[in-house]
């Protein structure tokens, strides 16, 4: 399954504890209204190119903040319904109505690219490609979200975003980072995203 926009209520984005992928699973139940919205985890997984385990992750975090109920959660195919509690329409208005009741904002629809969602993503397996492509490194095997955490987080580091490159090619170039050391230590991709130190050190 592949979809190329979902729009998004711009309410939505009053709670800032909502990330990308949610509210998009919430524009697609609001868009089946009554129905709800029948869909597979693996399903979502492949629309939002993520685990299983992390769509899992998220509509945990939904129902527990009322924003979503679900119907056959034990089946393949749950049906997602958008919970209309007042306690959750507050919530989100608070955020475009001020103290005197006066509308600070017009709520209307965001339109989300996925393929931009796709494209930001695309990172991880940029990096994971250039990695395994160096002989002397151990071979990641799989890109795990605490990777992926990891990786957001360096990024935002100017040092690393301008470097990772460099940072992987003298990694590979070092006989002490490959292996030649009295202890067989090999800098693995863990050790890079770490933290804001490990990577510098090889700079």
């Amino acid at each position: 399954m592949t979809l190329d926009h979902i729009r998004i209520p711009i309410q939505l984005y009053a709670d800032k504890k909502l990330c990308e992928i949610q509210r998009a699973i919430l524009g697609l139940a609001t868009a089946f209204s009554n129905h709800g919205l029948k869909i597979s985890d693996d399903d979502l997984a492949a629309i939002f190119n993520v685990t299983r385990q992390w769509i899992n992750k998220l509509i945990s975090e939904l129902k527990s903040e009322n924003y979503i109920r679900i119907e056959k959660p034990g089946s393949k195919y749950k049906v997602i319904y958008c919970q209309e509690k007042s306690t959750v329409q507050n919530k989100l208005l608070s955020s475009i109505v001020d103290s005197k009741g006066v509308l600070l904002s017009t709520p209307t629809c965001s339109t989300v690219n996925t393929e931009l969602a796709h494209k930001e993503r695309s990172k991880y397996k940029t990096l994971n490609k250039y990695w395994n492509s160096k002989e002397s490194l151990p071979k990641i095997r799989a890109f795990t979200d605490q990777r992926k955490k990891k990786l957001d987080s360096r990024m935002k580091e100017k040092l690393f975003a301008d470097n990772w490159q460099k940072v992987i090619d003298k990694i590979s170039e070092s006989s002490f980072c490959t292996g030649n050391n009295n202890h067989g230590w090999k800098a693995g991709i863990d050790w890079i995203l770490k933290d804001g130190t490990n990577y510098a050190k090889v700079l």
